[in-house]
């Protein structure tokens, strides 16, 4: 037995659900649709091709391109399994990268902004003095 008490749906909330839920179908408008879509990219998880995915991330296709060929070149799969878990061997070793250099634009980010309070925080300390002096 729930200690919370359940509430009843009126006719007039109901219908005002109904109403409000009819308003929030999406985006109608073309521009609408593309807004969605480039926000769906950011990741790149739902690009339709790779290029596009690492083009809109601000990637180089080609730099993909040329570690799955050297991965070709190194392992020469043959057959369909193979050449599947050579495919998905390059995209693992990209999606690591790609999260290293996250970590590290993250780590980076954070440093420049303690520095940033350090000097305000210096700052701060050199005026005290300077007022105490006068």
């Amino acid at each position: 037995m729930s200690l919370v008490k359940k509430q009843t749906m009126t006719e007039k909330k109901i219908a005002a659900n109904r109403s409000n839920g009819s308003l929030s179908q999406g985006p109608v408008t073309a521009e609408g649709r593309e807004r969605i879509a480039i926000a769906q990219l950011r990741h790149g998880f739902y690009a339709k091709t790779q290029e596009e995915a690492l083009a809109r991330l601000g990637e180089d296709p080609a730099g993909f391109e040329e570690l799955r060929q050297g991965l070709y070149e190194e392992f020469t799969p043959v057959g369909t399994l193979q050449i599947k878990l050579v495919d998905r061997l390059a995209r693992v070793l990209w999606l690591v990268d790609r999260a290293d250099r996250s970590l590290e634009g993250e780590a980076l980010r954070r440093a420049r902004s303690a520095d940033h309070g350090r000097d305000n925080r210096l700052h701060a300390r050199m005026m005290r003095l300077k007022m105490t002096l006068e």
